[in-house]
């Protein structure tokens, strides 16, 4: 909380006064003790994108709350990717607190990892995710559950995505066999996928009160 003689600021989740209203990244790192400051990165965290702040640049602590600094020791930023907000970051791993933190949501929701050419990765509380020297790392938040619709009965999945053959797993009743050929088709989906149709070896990304229509052909 800021008064009209002096600013509260978190370095490292620990809270400092200072009385200046503006004041330079050499000044923040100096506070939390971090020398010499060009072996520290800095990190202006930010839900709208977190920026690296450069030992001379200065910031402005006159908002309203409380600004939050991350330090790390280090001679580079790392980028990542949550729910489509750039951040900078300054270490070479990033914790599902801190994500959460950022993406604005509270335990009800789960932080996911995207792979590339494999199934996304659950993070679990606490758990670090690293960060790579090439390229930038993408994440994104979802509910931990969500109820989808499935030949018109309700379903509860765990997963923010589903592959046309999980979703033809959760038809009841439909037959099965050698012959038996499966049309998946979708609506009411997030903005990325609002409606569409899937096919064996695809995935789709899921919200709540998604409704999927599975039929299933006898090609012999």
């Amino acid at each position: 909380m800021n008064s009209s003689n002096h600013f509260s600021i978190r370095i490292d989740q620990q809270t400092f006064r200072v009385e200046d209203p503006v004041i330079t990244g050499a000044q923040i790192l100096e506070l939390a003790q971090k020398r010499p400051p060009n072996e520290w990165r800095l990190v202006f965290v930010r839900t709208a994108g977190s920026e690296s702040i450069r030992s001379t640049e200065e910031v402005d602590v006159r908002k309203p709350g409380i600004e939050d600094f991350v330090t790390h020791k280090g001679d580079r930023t790392f980028l990542l990717l949550l729910n489509g907000v750039q951040h900078d970051w300054p270490a070479p791993f990033i914790e599902e607190t801190w994500l959460r933190h950022l993406a604005q949501v509270d335990n009800s929701h789960q932080v996911w990892q995207e792979n590339q050419g494999s199934a996304d990765t659950a993070l679990e509380p606490g758990q670090r995710a690293a960060l790579g020297p090439a390229g930038v790392e993408t994440f994104y938040t979802a509910p931990r559950s969500i109820e989808i619709i499935v030949n018109a009965r309700p379903k509860v999945v765990t997963m923010p995505r589903l592959t046309f053959l999980q979703v033809v797993a959760l038809a009841d009743g439909l037959p099965s066999g050698e012959n038996i050929v499966y049309t998946v088709v979708y609506r009411k989906g997030p903005r990325d996928n609002p409606e569409g149709s899937l096919v064996q070896g695809q995935s789709v990304k899921l919200k709540n009160g998604m409704v999927f229509n599975v039929t299933a052909t006898d090609k012999s």
